[in-house]
């Protein structure tokens, strides 16, 4: 059996630089969200009739993530990413009943930021 002395690929090369840059940000933005939770659980002690249900607020949490995870991950395998991050910020409305009009407000900052870095990017290359 021959042995291949190609190293394998990096991280940051072309083909996976985008991919690694989006995980890496994904569970950045997903341990602030757990860093939130944990801070607040202070100030909601008393709904939670003391300090026994810490541990479930936590726990519930990350099996949240968990399974969210898994059941976007699928149907991004299937369908691509763009159906399941779509259903994810629509159910994240409704639950939160944030009006539309204000949800498009959000969008607009990252939109101009994005086509900004692109004409930078278009500039220098």
């Amino acid at each position: 059996m021959r042995r291949s002395s190609r190293r394998p690929a990096g991280l940051m090369t072309p083909a996976r630089r985008g991919l690694t840059i989006g995980l890496v940000l994904t569970i950045t933005l997903v341990a602030f969200e757990a860093l939130a939770v944990i801070t607040i659980l202070p100030a909601i002690k008393d709904d939670l009739q003391g300090i026994s249900l810490y541990g479930w607020v936590t726990s519930a949490f990350q099996l949240g993530v968990l399974v969210g995870i898994v059941v976007a991950g699928g149907q991004a395998d299937r369908r691509g990413p763009a159906p399941p991050f779509v259903a994810g910020v629509l159910i994240w409305r409704w639950r939160r009943r944030f009006p539309y009009p204000m949800l498009l407000d959000l969008t607009a900052v990252p939109l101009a930021m994005g086509y900004a870095i692109g004409r930078i990017g278009c500039q220098l290359s």
